[in-house]
């Protein structure tokens, strides 16, 4: 599926100088009803001052581009959705900064679905973090939520398997384009899994981008943004886990972590695992999880947020 607006978006964001938050500016100064690739209404009416810099010449090379983009797109089997487009995810377009162009492969409409959570950590979990995190991702997963990691090694890889295996759907932000080959490697069946299941695969990437550490820590970005709320099931003090969590404090989702304390063994207490869980606990005012009670509690919050996100959207 290429959405209607999408071609207009790529094509402007292939522009030199133009990025995502002069594409974002732009899609609030348009009228998408009376949408049009024409140059006039692309970018001599745009009240943007960079977009109309844009010269007739560059335009057309532009839209050359953005058509190549959509030829690739529907070879791979891959969806073109622009932040005009009806079926672009309702929590991102809560953010100030949303990505103007979601690339996905898989079931597109599972991102809009009612209940989604980020369920992540750390790449090298303890042996509780693996018995955990399998736990609360099935237990999400029965309760009909859509499960969001970053197909990352360890708590990622352990959410989006422990979601396959009781028929749940899941979803991965990538940190490259769809073209490229799937990060990890040894993920890469796994994806294949995500996609067969009913889930998808996501980046805000265009084809050709390669890994990056830049593109990482955007990918933590969105895995909360596309998300309810946020599950920790454990993380060190510094990482990529620790970088979804600021964001999501910032984008207002509940942020909760799995609670070591509360175990009867004390010196899970002590795991350089727990550190970043219990930094966010007393800096950000993390929501604890332990408990099947809490867990619901923290469920509820989600689904209550985000029908007031909801509620609240005035549109785009």
């Amino acid at each position: 599926m290429i959405g209607k607006h999408a071609k207009v978006l790529l094509a402007l964001g292939f522009a030199k100088g133009v990025g995502n938050k002069t594409l974002i500016e732009y899609t609030k100064s348009i009228n998408s009803e009376n949408y049009s690739l024409n140059y006039d209404f692309a970018v001599r009416n745009s009240r943007n001052k960079r977009i109309q810099k844009i010269s007739q010449i560059e335009w057309k090379t532009c839209l050359n581009k953005a058509e190549n983009e959509i030829v690739v797109a529907k070879e791979l089997g891959i969806s073109i959705i622009s932040y005009l487009d009806e079926e672009y995810p309702k929590n991102l377009l809560s953010l100030l900064n949303a990505p103007a162009i979601l690339y996905i492969k898989g079931d597109y409409r599972i991102l809009n679905n009612k209940k989604i959570v980020a369920v992540i950590g750390t790449r090298k979990p303890s042996n509780y973090g693996v018995q955990i995190g399998n736990l609360f991702a099935e237990t999400l997963s029965r309760d009909d939520f859509v499960i969001v990691g970053g197909l990352a090694k360890g708590c990622d890889t352990i959410a989006h398997k422990a979601t396959i295996n009781c028929k749940g759907r899941t979803v991965a932000i990538l940190a490259t384009g769809l073209d490229q080959p799937i990060y990890p490697k040894e993920n890469s069946a796994l994806a294949e899994e995500i996609i067969n299941s009913g889930g998808a695969l996501v980046s805000t990437f265009a084809f050709g981008t390669k890994l990056s550490r830049y593109n990482l820590a955007s990918r933590d970005e969105w895995q909360s943004g596309i998300s309810d709320g946020v599950l920790v099931i454990e993380t060190g003090i510094k990482g990529g886990t620790r970088i979804a969590m600021r964001h999501a404090v910032e984008q207002k989702r509940p942020l909760a972590v799995i609670d070591y304390r509360q175990s009867k063994r004390k010196e899970f207490q002590n795991l350089s695992t727990f550190e970043g869980s219990l930094d966010a606990i007393k800096n950000e005012n993390a929501i604890l999880i332990f408990s099947k009670r809490s867990l619901i509690d923290f469920e509820n919050l989600m689904v209550e947020k985000q029908q007031e996100r909801v509620k609240n959207f005035r549109g785009k």
